[in-house]
């Protein structure tokens, strides 16, 4: 029962004394904490703007639900839709979807246990700067430029049209150097 609710005109004194105690007491808990938890068994609400209204959180604490169009916590601002984070983070861990509208940029490695499909989202440039290492098939389906190739293996059309131009170099080869004598 509160104690707000004790105290009525035909109380006695020590009534209203008691009840002014337990009042004191709450709010000396409310304001001081005194190792004890406050509970409030309602909405606690900051209204007003963000110059006469704020709610600081000064030490560790646990928030379950935080609904604000505005929060600043540890530097890191949510912002209606939007998450700003500044500095480095050492972990992110996303459990579901990531979308990103603009740019991205990876300075480190980037791990994918799943298939990257570029063309499905209007790209169809992929530029690297450093080395690629594919550890299973490449698949090419256009017309590749290649510089400093080592191949290992050919097959398909390419391998059947580089096996033509070889063979009929080698019978030109056979062809010059009998005319030659």
């Amino acid at each position: 029962m509160a104690a707000i609710n004790r105290v009525t005109t035909s109380n006695t004194f020590l009534q209203w004394m008691s009840s002014t105690d337990a009042v004191i007491g709450t709010v000396n808990l409310f304001t001081d904490g005194n190792g004890s938890t406050f509970v409030a068994n309602t909405n606690i609400e900051v209204s007003g703007d963000a110059n006469t209204a704020s709610l600081n959180v000064k030490t560790l604490a646990n928030i379950n639900t935080l609904q604000a169009n505005t929060a600043n916590i540890a530097n890191i601002s949510f912002s209606g839709s939007g998450i700003t984070i500044p500095g480095n983070v050492a972990t992110l861990n996303v459990t579901s979807n990531v979308y990103v509208g603009r740019d991205l940029f990876v300075t480190g490695n980037v791990n994918v246990t799943g298939n990257i499909v570029l063309d499905s989202i209007g790209f169809d440039d992929l530029t690297i700067s450093g080395s690629a290492n594919i550890a299973e098939t490449l698949y090419v389906t256009g017309v590749s430029t290649l510089a400093n190739a080592n191949v290992a293996l050919l097959s398909g059309a390419a391998n059947t049209k580089i096996y033509s131009s070889i063979s009929a170099i080698q019978d030109s080869a056979i062809a010059f150097a009998i005319a030659l004598g």
